[in-house]
């Protein structure tokens, strides 16, 4: 990391533009398009890779790393019904996911409401999955007790086997959309006067409302 670090976790190697007042599209998933397109260019990897932010009826929260999709106006995520996740948006479907890239000093972060989708969805997400994924998604039970023995069954499973072939989905096996309400992004700057830009809106239109933050 760059001594320039100013104290934050955050790259300065990069030469990135940051979003000025004039030049701030009105639209945030023009942000959105432009920091992946920017993330590829710069080699970032795991630049889909987010933290979802869940909380059931009573608000605990619970969070975990995933691997997310960008749709327009959308973000898309696989999981197991019945999981944490599964049940805590089924009880309270508001939910946070984070992104962060230190080496492009940036931050994305998307609060909205999410949904299961048809179940054609998620059967067309798990067709495009590599066949290696198959194995451990069909065994297991996600977010239930474990035991070591089943554990270590299906390791010897994989170990077994001549290859991986693709399996069946399994109907615990589905694919949710947040619809945001709240995108705001975060861009570092080395005299710690970062940039911060909210998008807001509400209806069902997606007409949004954009102020800037205080860092």
């Amino acid at each position: 990391m760059n001594h320039r670090s100013n104290g934050e976790a955050i790259d300065f190697e990069h030469d990135v533009p940051v979003l000025s007042v004039g030049g701030c599209p009105d639209d945030p998933w023009e942000v959105v398009e432009r920091w992946m397109c920017d993330n590829v260019s710069h080699g970032v990897r795991w630049s889909n890779v987010g933290t979802l932010v869940t909380s059931d009826t009573g608000g605990v929260p619970s969070a975990r790393s995933m691997s997310f999709a960008f749709q327009r106006h959308r973000v898309i995520f696989d999981t197991h019904l019945g999981s944490r996740k599964a049940n805590d948006i089924q009880e309270n479907a508001a939910v946070c996911v984070h992104f962060y890239w230190p080496e492009m000093r940036r931050q994305l972060k998307i609060t909205g409401r999410a949904e299961l989708l048809p179940v054609e969805e998620a059967e067309d997400s798990w067709r495009k999955r590599p066949a290696s994924m198959d194995l451990v998604t069909v065994r297991s039970v996600q977010s239930t007790v474990a035991d070591s023995t089943d554990i270590e069954a299906v390791r010897c499973e994989i170990l077994s086997s001549q290859g991986p072939r693709k399996l069946d989905r399994p109907d615990r096996y589905r694919r949710f959309a947040i619809d945001p309400t709240v995108v705001e992004t975060w861009e570092g700057d080395s005299d710690r006067l970062h940039v911060r830009w909210k998008y807001s809106r509400s209806g069902g239109d997606w007409q949004w409302k954009r102020v800037m933050l205080w860092p």
